[in-house]
């Protein structure tokens, strides 16, 4: 067989195995919380998108690319933006032949696959940071400072890569590059500034030092994203990473530099979102540093090592795929459909608004308070002085939704009830 149709076949069995894989996790996985406020943002005019991130978190590229209302096509899209990301590794000869090793462990790494059928934001995000880490590679700064701008307009994660700019030589066109990018930045960073703390502050209860051990190709998941992988699986994934990019250094820094002022943001009270999420957008950079470090390796070993993170890789996909399809229906989302069979009025809080939305459309939810129909991304906090609605309706809400003391005072019937909502007919 001829080099060129050697590679071929190389080429169409990894894209098989990254696709068949990512495939799985489409139609394996209910919607998430998550996927619905990117849902309810897609129904929103164009204008509208910026004036509700500023009740919310988050920068607006995508979802002024995400006009699309369903969570399904969505995450179509994210399985785009992840092929095209794919794509660039394989095409790009500065990478040498390692890019075959990393393209087959990008298919296999976890928090790639999981979030490149996310109806989210981290799979463009990880197509910039592609970009930006191979243009630092090829020694184009102002590639390079473009692609992670256009990461850190589409995740706040996007703006830790940008000092990697300063990798590239000669310093004078990298500094350049980096200034310009960081002057198109401001009104990203004045954006951030104005976002209410309380849309992040689920994330306070998070040690700062998680991300240290959030890049193996196994890992203690958090349930709601993964099925966490056996401590067996987990210790072997982490020493075969050590081992595998202990050899080189080569793309190691646009891995460890982002890691490190990630760990400084939430030292400073400013955590980012681990995990998973992160990793996913880093994915590229940790697998060229493992890939490159592999080729200083001896044939038997280089294949050895990159066999046992792939296989625990693949380990966990699966345990995390089937978990996932056999997982019953959310407890939030049982009780949306519930309210969904009939005409009368509803009302809906925290964070079951967005679900009954969701079922409904939001003419038909009212959100109480209304300062919830504002921001749904995340739940308002505390009791209300806003009086209740007027007239009968449904209400639905958490089980120990604050709401209900004024609920209870008006007098109502408890309809349904499951292990995390409830349904209230209120006089």
């Amino acid at each position: 067989m001829s080099t060129s149709r050697g590679e071929t076949a190389l080429a169409v069995a990894v894209v098989g195995l990254f696709l068949v894989v990512r495939f799985i996790l489409l139609v394996v996985r209910e919607p998430f919380f998550d996927e619905l406020f990117t849902v309810w943002l897609a129904n929103k005019p164009l204008g509208e998108i910026l004036p509700a991130l500023t009740l919310d978190s988050g920068p607006p590229l995508y979802y002024f690319l995400a006009r699309i209302p369903n969570v399904f096509a969505l995450r179509v899209l994210s399985l785009v933006f992840s092929t095209l990301t794919l794509t660039l590794i394989l095409t790009r000869n500065s990478l040498g032949t390692g890019r075959w090793i990393a393209a087959t462990l990008l298919a296999l790494y976890p928090p790639a696959a999981l979030f490149a059928v996310d109806a989210r934001a981290y799979a463009l995000c990880g197509l910039f940071v592609a970009i930006g880490s191979v243009a630092v590679h090829e020694k184009r700064p102002f590639v390079a400072a473009g692609a992670f701008l256009l990461a850190a307009y589409t995740h706040w994660y996007g703006a830790l890569f940008l000092p990697l700019v300063l990798l590239v030589k000669p310093r004078s066109r990298a500094f350049a590059a980096l200034a310009i990018a960081s002057i198109l930045f401001a009104p990203g960073l004045w954006l951030a500034s104005i976002q209410p703390a309380e849309a992040t502050r689920w994330l306070s209860g998070q040690h700062p030092f998680a991300a240290l051990n959030a890049f193996a190709f196994a890992g203690n998941y958090a349930e709601s994203l993964f099925q966490p992988a056996p401590v067996f699986v987990i210790v072997l994934s982490a020493i075969a990473l050590v081992v595998a990019g202990a050899r080189s250094w080569s793309f190691a820094p646009m891995v460890l530099v982002p890691l490190l002022l990630a760990i400084a943001f939430a030292l400073a009270g400013r955590t980012v979102y681990f995990p998973m999420r992160f990793e996913s957008v880093i994915a590229v950079p940790l697998v060229l540093w493992l890939a490159r470090s592999l080729q200083w390796w001896r044939r038997e070993a280089r294949y050895a090592l990159a066999a046992v993170l792939a296989i625990c890789g693949a380990h966990a996909i699966v345990r995390g795929a089937l978990d996932h399809h056999r997982r019953p229906l959310d407890p939030y989302r049982e009780a949306a459909m519930v309210v969904a069979r009939g005409n009368t009025p509803i009302v809906a809080s925290g964070f079951l608004y967005l679900e009954t939305v969701h079922q409904l459309g939001e003419s038909r939810v009212r959100a109480y308070p209304s300062e919830q129909g504002r921001h749904p991304g995340w739940r308002v906090s505390g009791l209300t002085r806003e009086p209740l609605p007027p007239g009968p309706f449904l209400w639905i809400g958490e089980r120990a939704a604050p709401e209900l003391a004024m609920i209870r005072r008006r007098g109502g019937e408890v309809l349904s009830v499951n292990e995390r909502a409830m349904i209230v007919r209120v006089r």
